[in-house]
């Protein structure tokens, strides 16, 4: 893995420009299937990393630099004299159930799919307007279909937070009977 450069003083910048790393990691770890791995449906456990390896057919030095690399994040906690992994609670808690592991697989997808359109960013603002999509419409409408059950129950959530968080700075619409909050579509779906 290529490291982040150290230096001796913080630079926001260079932090900044080098924060792709951790989402390609994140990807990665979801691709792999190593977090599903990792919180399994029953009592989340220590896991032997050679096993880990096996299963996932990965080189187990490759593995453990990997591992180590999520441990700094705060997902897990590795113990390399014992040779073992064990999920920390934050990620037990994002990924406890079948419908979380669902939903977050759903969203890494959708981020992989729709970095190509990122990487026309440059071109986009030199130009003035959007220069196309990752891909057309029709293939659009496919690859969302597949992923919208699983981004409904990730995102599903997160919108009831915020619609309790609105009412709090909209007291005089709480006593209203029926409160509707709708998303008008103005994200990237």
């Amino acid at each position: 893995m290529i490291e982040q450069p150290r230096l001796t003083a913080p630079n926001p910048l260079l932090e900044d420009l080098w924060v792709f790393t951790k989402t390609e990691t994140l990807l990665a770890t979801f691709e792999l299937g190593l977090f599903e791995a990792l919180v399994p449906v029953e009592m989340p456990t220590s896991h032997p990393i050679s096993a880990l390896a096996a299963k996932l057919q990965l080189e187990e030095m490759t593995l453990k630099r990997l591992l180590r690399l999520l441990q700094t994040w705060g997902y897990v906690t590795v113990n390399m004299p014992e040779g073992t992994v064990s999920p920390n609670q934050l990620l037990v808690e994002l990924l406890a159930t079948t419908q979380q592991k669902t939903g977050w697989l759903a969203y890494a997808t959708y981020i992989r799919q729709v970095q190509s359109a990122w990487g026309g960013l440059t071109s986009t603002l030199q130009q003035g307007t959007p220069t196309g999509s990752a891909f057309g419409l029709s293939e659009a409408e496919a690859r969302f279909s597949n992923l919208n059950e699983g981004l409904r129950l990730l995102h599903a959530p997160f919108a009831a937070d915020l619609f309790s968080a609105l009412l709090n700075y909209l007291p005089s619409l709480a006593t209203l009977s029926s409160l509707h909050c709708l998303d008008v579509g103005a994200g990237s779906a």
